[in-house]
């Protein structure tokens, strides 16, 4: 199973214009609202691709029942068709008692076509926050505001914490993604990441700035950083190719098993530590002898025409979905001829095909998710046609 973390969710409102004009009013053709944020991204996302999840996040205030009334009103799948989709990741939010009771209820959701996924709220003080994407509809030009998030008290925190150990069992997924409120310390992530693993579970880190370099040093099983992130973590431009396969080998020696590097449209970059089952080959590997060996690889999406927001989330979700399979982790991860007894031992060798396979889902995925509009999860629809359209190159 899959449990996503989401510290800081937010409602998402995407407003159209009919283009960008500064310094005078703009008029809003259309407006929508999402419930959203990263770890709940990826929730659905795992649901749409058939896997079972579940989001936790604590939520606050006016806009936290917001969020609860917009994912009743638009995971049904009563919407219009562009929504339809989004009914099959979560098709039930589940909402907590009412915050004076201090207690969170979980309920489980109906199935769904493909996957289940099911939320558990914690209740949070402050309120939840509003994000605004606004596009131009002249040339899909967008801006994003994320506001920063009210804070979580430390007793806060702990009741989330808590709904974690109190979920997981070991082989389970535990994927951490997005922003820390005020209130979480930079730690937090690579607390997590310590804990969770060595309860015999997996986890993948999606974060930014000081959280993730810190989570990247308690060796995350997966990461998934952009192009910014990771020259962030690296403290240097990566404008070559050679420059972002050390810096994936740098991160990959600190324990990190897989490392997926995003960017936009641009060429995506799958670099796996090497174990039983998948060599290193050629020059760009003995660069990195400090690092471990490693094998690479070089993706290219389909064309898309629409909003990047979200994209990331789903490419993630992609490839958990096509590591692990419908239900087996260690039988993907692991080489034909040894099979892990052990949940973490599953990432301890790699099938060097079910890696090409995970990243071509995971590309599939972002293309079809930077075809919506705004933050629209993507339409199954459309993974067809951008799966047969990715480009896979091996170059290490």
């Amino acid at each position: 199973m899959f449990v996503t973390l989401t510290l800081n969710p937010c409602v998402d409102l995407n407003l159209e214009v009919e283009d960008f004009r500064f310094d005078e009013p703009l008029r809003a053709l259309s407006e929508r609202k999402r419930p959203g944020g990263k770890g709940i991204n990826v929730s659905v996302a795992l649901g749409i691709l058939g896997m079972d999840s579940v989001a936790v996040a604590p939520l606050g205030g006016a806009p936290g029942e917001e969020f609860l009334q917009l994912a009743g009103k638009n995971l049904r799948g009563t919407e219009p068709a562009a929504r339809r989709a989004e009914s099959k990741g979560l098709t039930r939010l589940a909402a907590e008692s009412p915050a004076k009771t201090g207690r969170t209820r979980l309920a489980e959701e109906s199935r769904a076509k493909t996957g289940r996924t099911r939320l558990v709220s914690v209740s949070a003080a402050a309120s939840t926050r509003t994000n605004i994407v606004i596009t131009s509809q002249r040339d899909g030009r967008h801006l994003k505001v994320n506001q920063r998030g009210g804070p979580l008290a430390p007793a806060e925190l702990d009741a989330v914490f808590g709904r974690l150990r109190a979920l997981m069992r070991p082989g389970d997924w535990l994927v951490l993604a997005g922003s820390l409120p005020p209130g979480a310390p930079d730690e937090t992530y690579a607390d997590l990441i310590r804990e969770f693993q060595a309860r015999g579970c997996f986890t993948a880190l999606d974060a930014d700035g000081e959280a993730f370099r810190l989570g990247v040093q308690a060796g995350p099983d997966i990461i998934k950083p952009n192009l910014r992130e990771l020259e962030g973590f690296a403290g240097r431009p990566l404008r070559t190719r050679a420059a972002l396969l050390i810096a994936a080998g740098e991160v990959l020696g600190m324990g990190t098993r897989l490392c997926l590097v995003t960017d936009g449209a641009r060429p995506a970059w799958l670099v796996a530590r090497a174990g039983a089952g998948l060599s290193a080959t050629g020059p760009s590997s003995a660069r990195l002898s400090s690092a471990g060996l490693f094998a690479a690889w070089k993706g290219i999406s389909p064309r898309a025409q629409g909003s990047p927001t979200g994209a990331g989330d789903a490419a993630l979700a992609g490839l958990l979905a096509g590591l692990t399979g419908r239900r087996s982790t260690a039988s993907t991860l692991s080489t034909p001829s040894t099979v892990p007894t052990s949940p973490r031992a599953a990432c301890e060798t790699w099938n060097p095909r079910a890696l090409e396979k995970a990243l071509r889902l995971a590309l599939a995925c972002g293309s079809a998710s930077a075809s919506t509009p705004d933050t629209e999860y993507f339409d199954p629809g459309l993974l067809k046609k951008m799966l047969e359209r990715v480009e896979i190159e091996r170059i290490s």
